[in-house]
């Protein structure tokens, strides 16, 4: 921006006078451009009208004169017919000088004499137009591109001026984003064009907002172009090219896709030729697509042309004339910087491996490489800067290149030893081979400039490049580099330059420190954390690093890939939007009179040119302090706004540990205070005559006094000394303790301590049933031998997964699906999504209680318990479960609880899973699918399928029982009860801070189709300081909207209802002392509907229902025989895991995966049947309108568990169910 301050200057007083006076022609055009700014600043239609109708003339008579190849005559004949908005001569189309034009108002070096080129239309055009970027309205500007003669491509001045630009150049240097928008939404805008000095829009626009609006245009244009090949890859093959598709490859701005991106396993090229489709291989080819380019199964574009014939010859010649052409020379990747590569090459790893194919990436000076394109950028296996290789090539092997790895240049680098006294380091090799001669020249010639620029050797000598670059400074020689040990940070280029620190920015050549695509600079990973906070100011803006995380500010006019994240004040934007427009304008005018001053050549006119120019100079000196200072504010305000996040995070996260360790004294204090007043009640009671125990639905202390109310029992009493009850009501006694009582944990205090009037249902006070008692139709004891006798603990002690940094395989899927994001199986936990899943049906018991319940608002409260408990297993959870392959299965039985349950994955994008479980009195059946986001910061994700239950319940439970459907249950009849639900949000986050947590919030939402009646329950999320944490209120309301029960508790604890007609709130954190209204007379009963069990600890935090899930008995007779070839036990990746063998379970992982997209693969080509699952149905349920997995049946019962039987008691495998998994 410095340099661009220099060009802009105009010429001066004395550089006028070397020019010499003007003539009538130059006076009346320099009052034509007078005109031209007034109207153009006015933007009045009719007083732009007159230029448009003149541009149209000149265009006219330029085309006859071409025609006539007189252009002199016809020019000068035409002259005299402009109208009044023009000059009467055309000096312009005269005297062939363009100061008539603009020479006197452009963008010029001082001294340097308006270029003498020969007038035309389009050079009026382009004037007219650049001037309207720098005075105009948008409106304006709309007006003027919609006539037909002017571009928004249009240079000016004319080529072959260093100083030309174009209209987009031109308006992001100015800050005009309205402008820059107007500008990319016209349909024939080439925004790929460079400047007189070789530089993208990007890298001159003004501020990060410019480059942000920029990649967001091509984001949109690189959709509709993903948008219109999937839409040919669905076309049949013998259909032609889509239109749309050859009209965008056709347009200026098809040079900024990605025509290499694969889509669904392959590229447009690859299509392309297999189609035989040539324009669209040539229009592709001509917009920079990489001929050598691979398809998902690493094959070439030509090895898809397949069969023979005229048409499939003509496509192999072709491919074969373009790779056979010389692409070695490749584009730079800016001004001055070297290019950057991808693609596909082999690499030698050693005598028994041989060359095996790998994704190579050449990207700001890093060699990387991966196992094929699609762990990109995720799964690096290895890099290596290239100021630390040689590149040699070998003319006896053309398809080879040799890297030879030097040790690293320590000069100017922190942290690092000097060389005299750095320990040497051993050479090592790289060997890589390409497929074709110009595939390899072209790698070679990238990776040589690389090395040139980056101050690497790029000869086959070593201690050249040594030497070469020893005398560089730390900006130049050994630039960033990778290896083990630093950390890669974003560096941002600057907004201000400091004086004197920039010096090379005035002499015109570019920096390398910073750019406006922005670059990669790399520090000790040991430097930064031993640093603390450490504030340094750099060529490029100022760096600041807190506890081991460098951040780059912004500072300085230079652009950036990535816009630092604004505050909520932020996004409105300073005052006076127009006013880089307004200074333009001034700069403008000033320029156009003293060179109307200056045609007119007035006796007179010498004082007035020196006052003019000075007046020039003053506000060009003006315009520049402004500038500068408003850079100046805005890279301090983004130096604040960044250091305040940081510190803001950083006390998020003492905040967060602070609550819990706050929380855990809160818990172990309730638990001191309760145990020491049961003591001290106890006490009490043993040295007086009490009266023999009372219910545990008791009186209040007032009536305990006089008289016991007699209270019917409730299912399960818990009897206890009326002292005690009446100190837990009434307060602690002065002799239990001194202590000060938090009255905000009281409720649950009573509730742990058993002191509350609780009536537990016999479901869950009961132990589960054991298995001589469970139903035999259900579950055979010979068939489902494999669940008798469940594990209780994993194969492995603890968790000895490697550490693997979490947010270096997301920082770069923010918005995201999850299901897209490749993890690898360090982030895992050894169960399936299926099992995980299952564990839903962890508290069935719940299920129990709500058939053997003959209220319905109680039933329906009982089924909300069932429908949240899942979340309690959550807790600490933070490990991924194993995505399901297409067609997995997982099925799991209960002896103790009387059910069997068994899941598939019905889809694979979007993924979906179907489930189905039954026990004698109930069903309960869903599916899961999610919405799955990466938000930056924390992963969301939005349960969108519904669940159902079904009650079995007695005739004599029901009101009305014309309106259920009957089922016979051994015997009798039942009565089918059916609740609808789905699932809240949850939300993991904290994981870049290193202390994840799992949030659940939202409301759920569970519906009694039969009776109308609701139960909603509201998950109250975290919350910034965690106050609200695992938080659920909630109510019960009849079918009349009615409330009649109230519901809170944690998802993390239990979950306890009570009767709405108490006038006292009901919360986890209220005190319960007994009622408050003199006229009530007794205590509410308090019902508990779910309580949490035990979690002892266990690797990965997995809760012993959990480790059950995975279970395989080394017998295969007892369960092995009996399962399908698809259930997620029998994966042998998850297996591996399981069994702590975490390597080979990475391998097996990635060829599991490669295995599904095979068979995805053939499918789409037609090679194998449409997928279909095996064992649902998606049907659309009557009541509810949404939609419903329900189990195929066979004579009927379903007929999973059928087919299960007949095969397991045959010895043969299930039928129709196909492999899904790898061998091993």
């Amino acid at each position: 921006m410095a340099s661009q301050g220099a060009r802009q200057r105009t010429p001066s007083s004395a550089t006028i006078g070397t020019v010499g006076r003007m003539d009538s022609k130059d006076a009346t055009d320099a009052l034509w451009n007078l005109s031209l700014l007034a109207a153009l600043r006015n933007g009045d239609p009719s007083k732009l009208t007159a230029y448009l109708s003149d541009l149209t003339k000149l265009a006219t008579l330029t085309r006859r004169a071409s025609a006539s190849h007189s252009p002199a005559t016809a020019i000068a004949a035409g002259s005299s017919s402009g109208s009044g908005s023009r000059p009467p001569t055309a000096s312009a189309s005269q005297n062939g000088s363009t100061s008539s034009l603009a020479g006197r108002s452009r963008l010029s070096v001082e001294g340097e004499k308006p270029a003498v080129v020969p007038a035309s239309a389009q050079e009026r055009a382009a004037y007219i137009l650049h001037t309207a970027v720098r005075v105009a309205s948008c409106q304006t500007i709309s007006l003027l591109l919609s006539h037909k003669q002017i571009s928004p491509n249009a240079f000016h001045p004319a080529p072959p001026s260093v100083h030309r630009t174009t209209p987009l150049h031109l308006a992001a240097q100015l800050g005009r984003e309205d402008v820059v928008r107007l500008l990319l939404e016209q349909p024939e805008v080439d925004d790929t064009l460079r400047d007189g000095h070789g530089r993208t829009v990007a890298e001159v626009a003004a501020n990060p907002r410019i480059v942000k609006l920029l990649q967001e245009s091509v984001a949109e244009l690189n959709e509709s172009y993903l948008s219109l090949v999937r839409e040919y890859l669905r076309e049949p093959a013998n259909s032609p090219p889509p239109a749309a598709l050859l009209e965008l490859l056709k347009s200026p701005r098809s040079h900024q896709l990605d025509l290499t991106a694969p889509i669904s396993g392959t590229t447009v090229l690859h299509e392309a030729a297999r189609r035989s489709h040539l324009p669209v291989i040539e229009l592709a080819v001509q917009r920079g697509a990489d001929i050598f380019v691979r398809d998902a199964r690493g094959r070439a574009v030509v090895d898809v042309v397949l069969g023979s014939g005229k048409d499939k010859e003509g496509v192999r010649a072709v491919l074969r004339q373009y790779a056979n052409q010389d692409l070695t020379l490749v584009d730079a990747g800016g001004v001055g910087r070297p290019p950057d590569l991808k693609g596909y090459l082999s690499k030698y790893a050693n005598v028994a491996k041989g060359y095996s194919t790998r994704y190579f990436v050449l990207q700001d000076g890093t060699l990387s490489y991966y196992r094929n394109q699609s762990d990109y950028p995720h799964s690096c296996r290895g890099a290596i800067h290239t100021s630390m290789i040689s590149v040699k090539t070998s003319s006896s092997d053309k398809l080879r290149i040799e890297l030879i790895l030097h040790p690293p240049s320590t000069s100017g680098l922190p942290g690092t030893l000097k060389p005299s006294t750095a320990a040497p380091a051993s050479v090592q090799r790289w060997f890589l081979r390409g497929e074709h001669v110009g595939e390899v020249g072209r790698w070679a010639q990238a990776l040589i400039r690389n090395c040139e620029y980056y101050g690497g050797k790029a000869g086959p000598a070593p201690g050249e490049g040594a030497k070469a670059g020893a005398g560089k400074g730390a900006d130049e020689a050994g630039g960033p580099f990778l290896r083990k040990g630093y950390t890669r940070s974003l560096s941002i280029s600057g907004l201000s330059r400091r004086k004197g620190s920039e010096s090379h920015v005035h002499s015109g050549t570019p920096s390398r420190s910073g750019s406006a695509s922005g670059s990669t600079t790399l520090l000790p990973a040991t430097a930064t954390a031993t640093a603390g906070a450490d504030v340094r100011r750099t060529g490029s803006g100022t760096s600041i690093s807190v506890s081991g995380v460098p951040t780059q500010l912004l500072a300085g006019s230079e652009s950036s890939d990535a816009e630092l994240e604004d505050d909520g004040d932020g996004e409105k934007g300073p005052p006076f939007a127009d006013w880089e427009m307004g200074a333009e304008g001034v700069k403008a005018q000033v320029e156009a009179m003293r060179s109307a001053v200056t045609a007119l050549a007035l006796p007179s006119s010498g004082p007035l040119l020196e006052s003019l120019g000075t007046l020039h100079a003053l506000s060009a000196a003006w315009r520049a302090q402004q500038k500068a200072r408003e850079r100046w504010y805005e890279s301090e305000l983004e130096k604040e706004r960044q250091a305040r996040k940081l510190w803001e995070e950083s006390l998020a996260g003492v905040v967060g540990e602070s609550e819990r360790m706050e929380e855990e004294l809160k818990v172990a204090g309730r638990r001191l205070r309760s145990m020491r007043n049961l003591r001290a009640s106890i006490v009490d009671t043993a040295n007086t005559d009490e009266e023999p125990r009372t219910p545990a639905v008791v009186a209040s202390p007032t009536e305990l006094e006089h008289q016991e109310k007699e209270l019917p029992a409730p299912p399960l009493s818990i009897d206890l000394p009326p002292a005690v009850v009446a100190a837990v009501l009434s307060g602690a006694p002065k002799t239990a303790t001194t202590d000060e009582d938090d009255e905000d944990d009281e409720f649950f205090d009573a509730i742990d301590s058993g002191l509350l009037p609780l009536t537990l249902p016999s479901p869950l006070a009961q132990p589960a049933q054991a298995p001589s008692s469970v139903h035999h139709d259900l579950l055979d004891a010979a068939v489902y031998a494999g669940y008798a006798h469940p594990r209780t603990r994993l194969p492995i002690e603890d968790d000895q997964r490697p550490p693997v940094s979490l947010w270096a395989v997301l920082k770069n899927s923010i918005g995201k699906d999850l299901t897209k994001i490749s993890f690898p199986v360090f982030f895992n936990e050894p169960t399936s999504m299926l099992q995980r899943m299952a564990e839903d049906m962890e508290f069935s018991e719940c299920l129990d209680a709500a058939v053997r319940e003959n209220d319905p608002l109680k039933r329906i409260a009982f089924v909300a318990a069932f429908a949240m408990s899942n979340y309690s297993s959550t807790i600490g959870r933070i490990a991924k479960p194993f995505n399901p392959m297409l067609s997995e299965t997982f099925e799991y039985a209960r002896f103790d609880k009387q059910y069997r349950y068994f899941s598939e994955q019905v889809s694979h994008h979007p993924p979906i899973s179907a489930c189905y479980c039954e026990n004698p009195n109930w069903l309960y059946y869903g599916e899961v699918d999610a919405k799955n986001r990466f938000m930056g910061k924390s992963f969301e994700i939005r349960p969108t399928g519904a669940a159902f239950v079904e009650l079995k319940l007695s005739p004599d439970m029901v009101e009305n029982p014309a309106l259920y459907p009957e089922e016979t249950v051994d015997g009798e009849k039942r009565l089918v009860e059916k609740y609808t639900y789905k699932k809240v949000i949850t939300n993991v986050s904290g994981f870049i801070l290193g202390n994840p947590t799992i949030d659940h919030y939202g409301e759920m939402r569970v519906t009694n189709q039969s009776t109308g009646d609701t139960c909603v329950l509201n998950f109250k999320p975290r919350g910034w300081r965690g106050k609200d944490a695992y938080e659920i209120k909630g109510a019960v309301y009849d079918a009349h909207g009615q409330m009649e029960w109230e519901i809170a508790g944690r998802w993390s604890n239990q979950l306890v209802m009570r009767h709405a007609d108490s006038n006292m709130e009901l919360g986890p954190d209220v005190s319960v002392h007994g009622p408050t209204s003199p006229s009530s007379q007794t205590t509410p009963e308090y019902l508990l509907l779910w309580r949490n069990t035990p979690k002892p600890p266990a690797p990965f935090n997995l809760t012993p229902f959990a480790i059950t899930l995975n279970d395989l008995p080394k017998d295969p007779n007892l369960l092995k025989k009996w399962l399908p070839i698809t259930d997620c036990r029998l994966r042998p990746d998850q297996r591996a895991f399981e069994e702590g063998r975490y390597e080979e379970a990475n391998g097996l992982k990635s060829a599991q995966e490669d295995y599904q997209r095979v068979i995805r693969r053939a499918r789409e080509r037609g090679e194998l049947p449409p997928h279909r699952p095996r064992w649902f149905t998606a049907e659309i349920d009557e009541q509810t309108g949404d939609r419903v997995w329900r189990p195929t049946m066979r004579d009927g019962k379903v007929e999973y568990w059928v087919e299960r039987e007949e095969a397991g008691l045959a010895g043969r495998p299930i039928a129709d169910v196909e492999k899904i998994f790898i061998d091993v």
